[in-house]
């Protein structure tokens, strides 16, 4: 499927693939391999790691990695040799496999209404992902994306952008684990790992059958935070997600409340009230703006 050059309210544009059941999906992926996803064949030991974009996936990822190995180390294997829209064929992947992507809940692998696989559901308050959605397609050259914040959270609401609409992908992700009371999952809240980061990585670990002590869970905060993984994973990225002095456009701030540099009282206002008409209602996820509320 060819890129199509779509424009927003503000008439900015960007490059940007449309599937079939017309939704957005990232310019970097891999068409046949997104719209694969429904066909690929689950095992009872995977784990998969689903989320938005720019929920702290890359994060977690290297996070279940370790609790799921045993082994506290990083390499420069990035999480996009897990990631069902790059990857056709996963069939010569070693178990237990840990396995991600950003897809709704109706174009997850069928195999997952057997309730075996069990899932990892990362959300994020949609104020940090906005922006740092925003500041992905700016700096990407393959988007050739140029506009304001301001006008970004406009596309962002209208889901406009890689990953199509954050209130919609909740949304079907709270009805489909509703409708299916029988797949194994835990929800995990991006500021709660960073907040209480010993009692979320021994839920992490419970959830996938590992169990650490305290010192071993130290050892894994402290190797895979932001700054150490800035620094160390990035040579594994793919040159496309990287600057050309080498930088890494994923692993940024990561930080908690980001948007508050960013958004204007009058914006913030307007963008609460978008929240709480889409998921207002939501029994399944309660944002946290900053870590000091």
């Amino acid at each position: 499927m060819a890129a199509e050059w779509v424009t927003d309210d503000s008439g900015e544009g960007m490059w940007m693939r449309r599937t079939p059941n017309n939704r957005y999906i990232g310019n970097t992926f891999d068409f046949q391999a997104t719209q694969n996803i429904p066909n690929v064949s689950l095992r009872p030991d995977d784990v998969l790691l689903c989320s938005y974009a720019k929920t702290g996936t890359h994060w977690l990822w290297e996070n279940l990695r370790i609790l799921i190995s045993g082994e506290i180390k990083l390499d420069n294997v990035d999480k996009g040799a897990g990631m069902l829209e790059y990857l056709d064929n996963l069939d010569d992947m070693p178990s237990p496999r840990l396995l991600n992507n950003h897809a709704f809940f109706e174009d997850q692998p069928k195999d997952l209404l057997k309730g075996e696989a069990k899932v990892v559901l990362l959300y994020r308050n949609p104020k940090d992902v906005a922006y740092s959605l925003y500041h992905h397609h700016f700096s990407l050259p393959s988007y050739e994306y140029k506009g304001k914040f301001s006008n970004f959270q406009k596309r962002f609401v209208q889901g406009k952008v890689l990953n199509s609409s954050y209130f919609e992908y909740l949304q079907s992700w709270e009805h489909g684990l509703k409708k299916h009371p029988n797949i194994p999952y835990l929800l995990v809240r991006y500021e709660d790992f960073h907040e209480n980061p010993i009692s979320e990585r021994k839920r992490l670990a419970n959830f996938i059958g590992r169990k650490y002590d305290d010192d071993f869970l130290e050892r894994v905060i402290d190797v895979t935070s932001i700054d150490t993984m800035r620094i160390l994973k990035s040579e594994g990225l793919e040159k496309k997600l990287r600057d050309e002095n080498g930088h890494s456009f994923v692993y940024r701030k990561g930080k908690v409340g980001d948007w508050k540099e960013h958004f204007t009282v009058s914006e913030s206002e307007w963008f609460d009230k978008i929240v709480t008409r889409e998921l207002g209602d939501s029994k399944l996820f309660d944002f946290k703006y900053s870590l000091d509320s």
